[in-house]
């Protein structure tokens, strides 16, 4: 009995303390001896080596977010509510969906440790996973797919896991065995119309998520667009809908999932494309993977605490997808070299492009409107601003005091914001008949707002967050002919040769400059965007990407 209070009591931490390690999650994830105390392990050495003492709990994530120092700052931090202690686990969600809890005044994380996981009560909104399920994630993060999922088979065997079938045993794939075997024995059909046509044929599988608009234009239905007009079949899934994404990837020759985090659920998919034989890649256009990288991105610190920690918890589950997969896609040179510290498997670079619906919005503008541009007063100046999230707050920052300058100093410049911008109410307020926002309307709308300015303005925080983007919204104003003044970093500088089809701005104190001498004629605009649009129509579009794209990759797809 000594012994084992001594195993308990380390340090003067207290016995009571020992619920917040789950047992067999510890061992199995950290492959502990049989003989090995899991609650000592951690104490000892877990902590300070960021293990997680059970799946819900992320040991780093709290370190870093809420200055957790000890293993007794994290039981404070769990008995006082202080927040969310992973992507996993909310404590607002738990309290009002089981109020008894709330109304006892128990801390919600160590009632679900002691007795909600036990009794299965939801503790986030944000997905429906078990907490026997979260445990399989986390285990299966540090693993091998293929050592998971035999892993997984095995559990399925025990009764109290038959929750945690696959997928496969859920889904039946059978018509298009049979149909293979069908046509292979029928000797009426003719041969060329046999296997080769319809199981060899390249046809390309997306699986991802479609929740961001902009994402799944460009990064999915870019996709789509090209292989289709290469002759290559292509159909896309949204990553949740499971009868969808298998459906597809039983004809696929190859299969890309795009910015989906590591689940169960993407194990079973991976298997899946074991199973079939067929290649399978990651597409990824922001560092989500890297949690130096989006911690220190400003402008999570607008969004909510809420959301900024989902998204900084979640890092983790992206990184294992891409360790795990055969070849990789992004955006930009600088996603590529971030993500070389992930994997030495291939990566291929397939930038952002002007795709079919960008070239003819562009042209219904132009077709609708001419060149001319629709202003109120034609000797007004009018600057674009357009921001496609609310994380953009910090960017705009960087700019906004040139802009309140230009503004006071030149009555006839106008200022245009589309879409997210909170902080230009303020400049709306001081400049109530120079700044206009309008809300982000569909896509055709957009390009004539862009199309309508004389200058398109993208400032950005020069960090490693931006230095990944790409130059999407210099090449929406390029097709329009609008000239870009941008701050130098991301893909911009790989596109841009300064004052020739563009300019950048190195230094935040250079805004101010370059608007000025735009404004007063000192910068030939109309050549610029000439130059700028040449460039892009010649380089940048739908039907340049083959031309860029490496052979190795076109040969993998």
């Amino acid at each position: 009995m000594k012994k084992l209070i001594s195993n308990i009591m380390t340090k003067g931490i207290p016995a009571r303390s020992r619920y917040l390690v789950d047992e067999d999650y510890y061992r199995r994830k950290y492959g502990l001896e049989k003989d090995d105390d899991a609650f000592n392990h951690f104490l000892k050495s877990g902590f300070k080596d960021n293990h997680n003492p059970n799946p819900v709990i992320n040991t780093k994530f709290i370190k870093d977010n809420y200055g957790i120092k000890s293993f007794m700052d994290m039981v404070t931090f769990v008995e006082e509510n202080q927040g969310n202690p992973s992507q996993y686990f909310d404590i607002e969600f738990y309290f009002n969906t089981h109020t008894d809890v709330k109304n006892a005044g128990v801390p919600a994380m160590k009632h679900f440790l002691r007795h909600g996981r036990r009794e299965g009560r939801k503790f986030s909104g944000l997905h429906n996973y078990t907490y026997n399920e979260i445990v399989e994630i986390e285990i299966a993060g540090e693993k091998d797919a293929d050592l998971y999922l035999k892993e997984l088979g095995d559990y399925t065997e025990k009764e109290e896991y038959i929750e945690l079938l696959p997928f496969v045993d859920h889904w039946d794939n059978s018509y298009a065995l049979k149909h293979k075997s069908a046509v292979r024995s029928n000797k009426k059909i003719d041969k060329k119309a046999t296997d080769n046509d319809f199981f060899l044929k390249r046809n390309v599988a997306i699986i991802g998520d479609l929740s961001l608009p902009q994402c799944k234009k460009y990064r999915i239905m870019q996709k789509v667009e090209y292989f289709r007009s290469q002759g290559i079949e292509c159909h896309y899934s949204h990553w949740l809908d499971v009868p969808r994404s298998l459906n597809i990837m039983q004809l696929a020759s190859s299969v890309i999932f795009y910015r989906i985090p590591h689940t169960k659920l993407i194990a079973s998919y991976i298997d899946e494309c074991t199973r079939l034989g067929i290649p399978f890649g990651y597409d990824i256009d922001d560092p989500i993977f890297d949690l130096r990288i989006y911690s220190s991105n400003v402008n999570l610190n607008f969004v909510s605490a809420n959301e900024r920690q989902t998204i900084l918890s979640s890092v983790d589950s992206y990184a294992s997808v891409i360790r795990q997969v055969e070849f990789i896609i992004t955006s930009t040179p600088a996603m590529r070299t971030h993500l070389r510290d992930l994997t030495n498997k291939d990566i291929f670079i397939w930038r952002n492009i002007m795709d079919s619906e960008s070239l003819n919005a562009s042209y219904i503008h132009k077709q609708s409107h001419g060149e001319t541009k629709r202003k109120e007063n034609p000797d007004d100046f009018v600057i674009n601003y357009a921001s496609g999230s609310r994380a953009h707050e910090a960017d705009f920052s960087t700019a906004i005091e040139a802009i309140h300058k230009i503004l006071d100093e030149f009555a006839h410049v106008k200022l245009n914001v589309i879409g997210y911008c909170a902080m230009s109410d303020k400049l709306k307020m001081r400049f109530p008949k120079q700044v206009e926002r309008s809300p982000y309307k569909d896509y055709v709308s957009y390009i004539s707002a862009i199309a309508d300015a004389d200058l398109n303005i993208i400032p950005l925080v020069q960090d490693d967050f931006n230095d990944c983007k790409s130059a999407i919204r210099y090449l929406e104003a390029s097709i329009m002919k609008v000239p870009t003044v941008v701050s130098a970093i991301g893909d911009f500088v790989n596109l841009i040769d300064h004052k020739s089809n563009g300019i950048l701005v190195e230094r935040y104190d250079q805004w101010y400059d370059y608007l000025k001498e735009c404004i007063d004629g000192k910068i030939n605009l109309k050549q610029m965007a000439a130059n700028a649009h040449a460039n892009v129509m010649e380089n940048q579009t739908i039907y340049s990407v083959d031309s860029v794209l490496d052979e190795k990759l076109k040969a993998l797809v």
